[in-house]
């Protein structure tokens, strides 16, 4: 976290106020998660198309398909082992929802 901020600082963006409010929320949430030991156990996969005018994002509209829910909870298995289930690991039935509608989603600044 500090690198990416120092890089950022490098950079110029931000300002040195937002910069360091972003820093301490990121700090924050980390320390949440590791603290609770939390550990990921939903991947959401999706399709998305977006549209907007090349002059313009006044107005940007996205649609996303295909989209699958994925349970990715690995109780109590040793952290050498990847945070989430390969392509090519079997999935049951149970472990997998595809939600049957896409979704639109209008963004107007």
């Amino acid at each position: 976290i500090d690198d990416y901020y120092a890089k950022l600082a490098a950079e110029g963006v931000y300002s040195d106020k937002s910069r360091k409010a972003m820093k301490t929320i990121c700090h924050e949430v980390s320390d949440m998660i590791q603290g609770k030991k939390l550990q990921p156990i939903i991947r959401t996969s999706y399709y998305r198309c977006a549209f907007q005018l090349a002059s313009s994002n006044e107005v940007r509209v996205s649609l996303d398909t295909q989209m699958s829910l994925l349970n990715e909870f690995r109780g109590g298995e040793r952290r050498e082992e990847p945070w989430c289930k390969i392509s090519s690991d079997m999935l049951d039935k149970h472990e997998i929802y595809r939600f049957p509608f896409a979704i639109l989603e209008i963004k107007l600044q």
